[in-house]
């Protein structure tokens, strides 16, 4: 749905069209536009591709989120580290 050159950290290259057939509808083509922004910038930032740990890391929370959108309620709080 997006490129970027991590090396030229200057320029991302979005698909919008492919963006826009994945959606439902304009909400949620923003939100899709919104995760792809992100992590075509974290790679820009980073300034390389993902690596093993940045991939489990996104799959876990893919994970978390399909598991909150299946349970009727809202997700449990996080602890916090004090």
């Amino acid at each position: 749905m997006a490129y970027a050159h991590p090396y030229e950290a200057v320029n991302i290259f979005v698909l919008y069209d492919r963006i826009e057939k994945s959606a439902d509808g304009p909400i949620q083509a923003s939100t899709f536009l919104a995760h792809v922004m992100t992590h075509e910038i974290t790679h820009l930032l980073q300034g390389m591709p993902f690596g093993p740990e940045d991939l489990d890391l996104i799959q876990l929370g893919l994970r978390r989120l399909a598991a909150v959108a299946g349970s009727a309620g809202p997700p449990a709080p996080k602890a916090e580290l004090r």
